[in-house]
């Protein structure tokens, strides 16, 4: 049932962008696009190119080759393209405890338009809609759930005179089902880093390599449906307005579904801004141990504006409140560990780095070793959290030596080695650049 509002609908799988722009070949034989590698994913913006010695003889050239960019052109997204597959047969129950079911998911949104039927007349193409609101019994209409590829058909719903009405078209029992083409994939592991894309998907001549020189975002894995439940709740609770913290975190939220951390502060009553609301954003990145990490840790300008609309319509009169990403300070932790006898030193020194680096995290952890919400916001660190921190890792006899320095995130530098870092209401800490050495306990 729905609860009513935006709340309820479950989102599905985004794939991830690599940008608007793309780069085209123009030469005498014709003008080529550098497309993506061979695994589907989306080819670089502005490739690395480079002229192939090992090519078969060519004709000679008349002029050279011109290059041409058209920053125009629509976004790509990291998927892979498959061609029309036959899911099963249609059942009695198709459109309710066995629905037909596509060969790879997810199904990137808006690439399957259309599922074929195979029935004893011949085949019919049945129309993918979002709904079976407006489906008169004889439209050939399918609803295709993306983030499990289920395909499903009309429902019968009786009404409340007690008349049994279909919505959408069953076709026959026995029927074969099949997808049409479409496209799967998508979700987090689509945020490729920079200079990952580097396969042409097909053979260009004159073109040896291709490289992505921005890493691509925007990637946000299908909802669960314990998080549709939670933002259900959340939503009748606020009915789309903000009072309380927690119902700017929530709206936010709802809106920045690739954040991986938001939080809502109060400007303190002796700054220059009181009775400001400060809503703070900190963007999902795949690896916070990478050393800048930190500028993928700065949201985007996509991501502010969606924030600030959200929160501009829930709102109360008279209340102001800014939408920003936190500050970060760097922090570099250098430790001396002793293990316990028979212990594999490297493997000690990675549980220790790992437990380092989740623990300053700002993003939320479920290892166990870091924080399940992040760091805390504005909390001071002391040298005491990290011996705990070292002490707690398996095979770990004790920490002879552990020293901390607060360190620069853009030039590296660090200063002298402190008990204990204090930052702002609005600061966050992330780990830079750590230095475990391991030894034997004597």
């Amino acid at each position: 049932m729905r609860a009513g509002g935006p709340a309820t609908s479950r989102a599905t799988p985004r794939a991830a962008s690599t940008g608007p722009a793309r780069s085209y070949c123009t030469c005498p034989t014709g003008t080529w696009p550098l497309s993506s590698d061979g695994a589907g994913r989306a080819g670089c913006a502005a490739g690395s190119l480079r002229r192939r010695r090992d090519n078969p003889p060519t004709p000679p050239l008349r002029r050279s080759p011109r290059w041409r960019r058209t920053p125009r052109a629509g976004p790509r997204t990291r998927s892979r393209a498959r061609r029309s597959r036959t899911t099963n047969s249609a059942s009695p129950t198709a459109h309710r405890d066995s629905p037909s079911r596509c060969t790879a998911r997810p199904v990137v949104a808006g690439s399957l338009l259309e599922v074929a039927v195979d029935t004893k007349a011949g085949r019919q193409m049945w129309k993918v809609v979002t709904s079976f609101a407006d489906s008169s019994p004889t439209d050939r209409h399918v609803t295709v759930d993306e983030a499990g590829g289920d395909v499903r058909f009309g429902p019968a719903v009786r009404q409340p005179d007690g008349e049994i009405r279909q919505y959408g078209a069953v076709p026959e029992i026995g029927a074969r089902i099949t997808a049409g083409p479409y496209r799967c994939g998508g979700g987090r592991g689509g945020n490729v880093a920079a200079a990952t894309l580097t396969v042409l998907r097909t053979p260009i001549s004159l073109i040896s390599r291709v490289e992505n020189h921005k890493p691509a975002t925007g990637g946000v894995d299908a909802e669960s449906v314990d998080s549709v439940r939670q933002r259900a709740g959340h939503w009748l609770r606020t009915q789309a307005r903000a009072v309380t913290a927690s119902d700017y975190e929530s709206i936010v939220r709802a809106a920045c579904r690739d954040a991986g951390r938001i939080e809502c502060v109060d400007e303190r009553a002796d700054s220059e801004r009181d009775g400001w609301v400060r809503v703070l954003i900190v963007p999902q990145v795949g690896d916070v141990r990478d050393e800048n990490s930190w500028r993928d840790l700065v949201p985007s300008e996509e991501m502010l504006s969606a924030a600030a609309r959200a929160v501009e319509e829930a709102r109360p009169l008279g209340v102001t409140v800014s939408v920003s990403g936190p500050a970060y300070q760097g922090v570099t932790v250098v430790a001396e560990i002793e293990a316990v006898r028979g212990a594999d030193r490297a493997e000690v020194k990675e549980r220790v780095l790992r437990a380092l680096y989740e623990c300053l995290s700002p993003l939320p952890s479920d290892s166990g070793t870091g924080s399940r919400s992040g760091w805390p916001l504005g909390r001071a660190l002391r040298l005491s959290d990290l011996y705990a921190v070292a002490a707690r890792c398996e095979d770990v006899e004790s920490v002879s030596r552990l020293e901390m320095y607060s360190a620069d995130l853009g030039t590296g530098e660090r200063q002298a080695a402190a008990d204990r870092i204090d930052v702002g209401p609005a600061t966050l800490f992330l780990s830079f650049r750590h230095q475990v050495a391991v030894k034997n306990a004597r």
